[in-house]
């Protein structure tokens, strides 16, 4: 006998209504355009989020049924003490702007962020052009679900007019091969109309 997850089971449940409310079939073929409206509260910067959510990836992600699963990263693995990371990071990723993301720039973002570095890294190093080593002050086994979290998001760092900076380039919806360039556009409209968009 199949044992049936009951969690599964609402999932599903859930899924095949809101599919029904919408009178799509399960079997139509997605178009490309249209809009995704979300409504969130103003309440703790949820808009925020959600527009870093649109832009930038991690290295890691917490999937709806609380599984980790790579984003970036593809693999990883620690010494026995948890406190030495190695982390193979996909290829073909490109940011935005169309420039390849590679580890080198994952140093630089994950370093960025110095309160959140400061506190858990002793070092954060490119072993490779895909390759990323990093070192904790002390063991943490939770290291991955750790870099799930917000300050851990990647993005490009550019230079110019003798200083460097942080662009709104990420790399989130840039992972699939077949996804064309330009395409990915954040509107946030409020009470006052748009506030930002980007094409």
């Amino acid at each position: 006998m199949t044992r049936i997850d009951r969690r599964a089971l609402f999932a599903s449940g859930a899924a095949a209504a809101l599919l029904a409310a919408t009178g799509l079939s399960p079997d139509a073929k997605p178009t490309r355009g249209g809009r995704l409206r979300v409504a969130v509260s103003r309440d703790q910067d949820q808009v925020t989020e959600l527009a870093r959510g649109a832009v930038f990836d991690t290295l890691t992600e917490v999937a709806p049924d609380g599984v980790l699963r790579g984003e970036l990263a593809v693999s990883w693995q620690s010494a026995n003490d948890a406190r030495h990371w190695e982390f193979k990071l996909r290829d073909g990723v490109d940011f935005h702007d169309g420039s390849r993301f590679g580890a080198p720039d994952a140093v630089a973002s994950l370093l960025s962020q110095e309160w959140f570095a400061d506190r858990h890294f002793a070092a954060v190093e490119a072993t490779g052009p895909s390759t990323l080593r990093i070192e904790l002050h002390e063991g943490n086994p939770q290291l991955p679900f750790l870099l799930a979290n917000q300050p851990c998001r990647l993005r490009r760092l550019r230079s110019g007019d003798g200083y460097r900076y942080w662009a709104l380039c990420g790399t989130a919806h840039r992972r699939e091969p077949a996804f064309p360039r330009r395409t990915c556009r954040i509107a946030l409209q409020g009470r006052a109309g748009r506030v930002a968009g980007r094409d």
